[in-house]
């Protein structure tokens, strides 16, 4: 490809994410032996903040490979339907669904979230967590579908990997990006998160939103603000010079307890 050609985001990031697939599924971070008998892929952090889910319709943005997703039926919500644009991605989803018998109260779309139609009923819940919005370019028309899809008395919850991160160089020992959202931070990247030495390379396309422009974006889009937390600790393993603190908790070296990791937002739809 020419240089000078403008990259497209959706075809760069999900040739990435396809690419991604099998390495992570394989992955102890994903751990999906332990899913298949019986283990739960979600967080405290995000089962805080969701409480009683039982008899919900939720629809989970960006949902990779859909353990959060099918974890979510698990936990007894009525139906949750995870949309994602990699199809290797979908398919495995829809494999896990079957194995876990999770096909009646889940469904799956294979799409951009731009592109997703207008739904046919609403929703009580609308999530996305770690790792959504940074590959996403208007901020505003994700928090518009966000608006759309939700039921008046529902909310939306983000749980996301903190902006300042996105400043700092791929080990954390200086300032490269702004804070700010000044356009396409492009990369080449080589491996995975959850396997360094995946032998894979591709080009990535992100943007780092602050979190003013979330919650503005949730604010001018009709949702109300309920609950906004930072942490400062990953409960992945995500990171170059991270540093195990606790079960599911990791910093980083040199960082400890010093920059927030993960934010979460909770807004509502008025009635």
């Amino acid at each position: 490809m020419n240089d000078d050609t403008p990259l497209d985001f959706t075809i760069v990031n999900k040739r990435l994410w396809n690419a991604k697939v099998d390495y992570h599924v394989k992955s102890p971070m994903y751990d999906v032996p332990g899913f298949l008998d019986g283990a739960d892929s979600l967080n405290s952090i995000e089962l805080d903040l969701l409480g009683d889910i039982q008899g919900k319709r939720i629809i989970h943005l960006q949902c990779h490979f859909g353990l959060d997703t099918l974890s979510l039926a698990r936990r007894g919500a009525q139906q949750v339907t995870g949309v994602d644009f990699s199809e290797k991605a979908i398919a495995k989803a829809e494999e896990l669904a079957k194995k876990t018998n999770l096909t009646a109260s889940t469904k799956f779309i294979c799409c951009n979230i731009f592109d997703l139609p207008d739904p046919e009923e609403l929703f009580d819940i609308v999530f996305a967590s770690y790792g959504t919005i940074c590959w996403l370019p208007d901020i505003n028309q994700w928090a518009r579908i966000l608006s759309n899809h939700l039921k008046p008395g529902g909310f939306s919850l983000l749980v996301e990997f903190h902006p300042v991160l996105d400043m700092f160089d791929e080990a954390y020992t200086r300032i490269e990006n702004s804070y700010f959202n000044r356009g396409p931070i492009v990369c080449d990247c080589q491996g995975t998160y959850a396997d360094r030495d995946a032998p894979i390379r591709n080009k990535s396309m992100e943007w780092c939103h602050p979190i003013s422009n979330v919650i503005q974006a949730l604010i001018q889009n009709g949702l109300k603000i309920e609950v906004f937390k930072e942490f400062d600790y990953s409960p992945y393993d995500a990171f170059l010079n991270s540093v195990k603190i606790a079960d599911k908790c990791y910093q980083i070296k040199g960082l400890e307890g010093k920059i927030p990791i993960i934010y979460a937002i909770k807004a509502s739809k008025p009635i």
